[in-house]
Protein backbone atom coordinates (compact mmCIF):
# COMPACT_ATOMS: atom_id res chain seq x y z
CA UNK A 1 0.00 0.00 0.00
CA UNK A 2 1.36 2.96 -1.06
CA UNK A 3 2.33 5.60 1.78
CA UNK A 4 -0.10 8.57 2.07
CA UNK A 5 0.24 12.10 -0.30
CA UNK A 6 0.53 14.92 2.06
CA UNK A 7 -0.59 18.47 0.85
CA UNK A 8 2.41 20.91 0.68
CA UNK A 9 2.28 23.77 3.45
CA UNK A 10 1.65 27.40 2.27
CA UNK A 11 3.28 30.14 3.94
CA UNK A 12 3.44 33.88 3.81
CA UNK A 13 5.99 35.45 1.42
CA UNK A 14 7.56 37.20 4.06
CA UNK A 15 8.57 33.60 5.26
CA UNK A 16 11.56 34.17 2.66
CA UNK A 17 13.43 37.04 4.81
CA UNK A 18 12.83 35.27 8.17
CA UNK A 19 14.87 32.32 6.62
CA UNK A 20 17.51 35.00 5.33
CA UNK A 21 17.81 36.06 8.25
CA UNK A 22 18.36 32.67 10.10
CA UNK A 23 20.82 31.83 7.54
CA UNK A 24 22.61 35.03 8.12
CA UNK A 25 22.74 34.49 11.90
CA UNK A 26 23.90 30.81 11.72
CA UNK A 27 26.80 32.31 9.60
CA UNK A 28 27.79 34.85 12.54
CA UNK A 29 28.14 32.05 14.85
CA UNK A 30 30.53 30.09 12.36
CA UNK A 31 31.99 31.67 9.21
CA UNK A 32 35.61 29.49 9.27
CA UNK A 33 33.17 25.96 10.11
CA UNK A 34 30.84 26.76 7.13
CA UNK A 35 33.73 27.94 4.60
CA UNK A 36 35.33 24.77 5.12
CA UNK A 37 32.13 22.39 4.96
CA UNK A 38 31.42 24.64 1.39
CA UNK A 39 35.42 23.95 0.78
CA UNK A 40 34.87 20.23 1.88
CA UNK A 41 31.94 20.04 -0.49
CA UNK A 42 33.89 21.39 -3.72
CA UNK A 43 36.74 19.28 -3.41
CA UNK A 44 34.83 16.01 -3.05
CA UNK A 45 33.14 17.07 -6.46
CA UNK A 46 36.53 18.28 -7.78
CA UNK A 47 37.84 14.99 -6.62
CA UNK A 48 35.69 12.50 -7.68
CA UNK A 49 35.48 13.97 -11.34
CA UNK A 50 38.91 13.34 -11.67
CA UNK A 51 38.59 9.77 -11.24
CA UNK A 52 38.53 8.57 -14.94
CA UNK A 53 35.17 6.25 -15.79
CA UNK A 54 33.05 6.42 -12.75
CA UNK A 55 33.85 9.21 -11.07
CA UNK A 56 31.93 11.58 -12.52
CA UNK A 57 28.91 9.29 -11.38
CA UNK A 58 30.25 8.83 -7.65
CA UNK A 59 30.64 12.81 -7.83
CA UNK A 60 27.02 12.75 -8.77
CA UNK A 61 26.09 10.95 -5.86
CA UNK A 62 28.31 11.78 -3.12
CA UNK A 63 27.99 15.85 -3.37
CA UNK A 64 24.61 15.73 -2.66
CA UNK A 65 25.33 13.73 -0.04
CA UNK A 66 28.09 16.19 1.34
CA UNK A 67 25.42 19.39 0.61
CA UNK A 68 23.35 17.64 3.23
CA UNK A 69 25.70 17.09 5.69
CA UNK A 70 26.67 20.69 5.27
CA UNK A 71 22.48 21.81 5.93
CA UNK A 72 22.71 19.06 9.07
CA UNK A 73 25.40 20.49 10.35
CA UNK A 74 23.83 24.03 9.56
CA UNK A 75 20.61 22.98 11.82
CA UNK A 76 22.45 21.75 14.82
CA UNK A 77 22.81 25.07 16.73
CA UNK A 78 19.39 26.24 16.07
CA UNK A 79 17.74 22.61 16.98
CA UNK A 80 19.87 22.57 19.99
CA UNK A 81 19.14 25.97 21.16
CA UNK A 82 15.55 24.81 20.53
CA UNK A 83 14.74 27.89 18.91
CA UNK A 84 14.72 28.61 14.95
CA UNK A 85 12.25 27.81 11.67
CA UNK A 86 11.09 24.08 11.27
CA UNK A 87 12.13 22.33 8.15
CA UNK A 88 9.57 20.08 7.61
CA UNK A 89 5.75 20.91 8.62
CA UNK A 90 4.17 20.02 11.93
CA UNK A 91 1.79 17.89 12.49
Amino acid sequence: MPPAVRAARSVPANHALLWYREAMRLWKRGPVIFMALALATLLVDLGLSLIPGGGVLLAQIAVPLAACGLSMRASLPTAAAGHGLPISPRS
